[in-house]
């Protein structure tokens, strides 16, 4: 929600976001006398609005969004480049997890590499995810537990998902 003074037209302007549809409408000073009485006005506009329109989402923690291409919130595939000593560039990958509160600043990273394969890399990720711990351990204890199993192919056919 935003109320915005606009000296130059003298209108109060109200604008609220919901769903992807801006609702605006606005207050001028020849009705409404002063800016207070305009502010006042609009923020009853908008109070009466939001009773009607759904509560807004933008600050949900998991939702996932059009630009998400991993299929699982906060977890996703990373290119990483670094200089060798011979400087020559190497190039890896990794899937990455992070939640709110992660105590890694760039979040948890799994190499995709011969000793762990590009399925297994995104499952630990998506695990640190869930149970939102960076114990690698633990989190390979869990992978071997869910090997084969169900949840396990779920999380896999997340990741192989279309993005919409």
């Amino acid at each position: 929600m935003h109320l915005t003074r606009n000296k130059q037209t003298k209108v109060v302007m109200a604008r609220i976001m919901r769903d992807a549809t801006q609702h605006q409408e606005n207050f001028s000073l020849k009705k409404y006398g002063s800016w207070e009485s305009a502010e006042s006005a609009a923020q009853s506009w908008i109070s009466e609005l939001k009773s009607s329109l759904p509560e807004s989402r933008r600050n949900e923690v998991n939702r996932l969004t059009t630009r998400n291409a991993s299929g699982v919130v906060g977890v996703w595939l990373s290119k990483n480049v670094y200089r060798r000593k011979d400087r020559k560039k190497q190039v890896y990958w990794s899937w990455k997890s992070k939640w709110p509160g992660c105590e890694l600043s760039g979040g948890l990273a799994w190499k995709i590499s011969e000793g762990l394969i590009d399925d297994d890399a995104f499952v630990l990720a998506v695990l640190a995810r869930k149970h939102q711990s960076v114990d690698r351990e633990f989190l390979k204890s869990e992978l071997l537990r869910i090997y084969g199993s169900n949840w396990h192919y779920e999380i896999i056919e997340a990741k192989n998902a279309k993005p919409k």
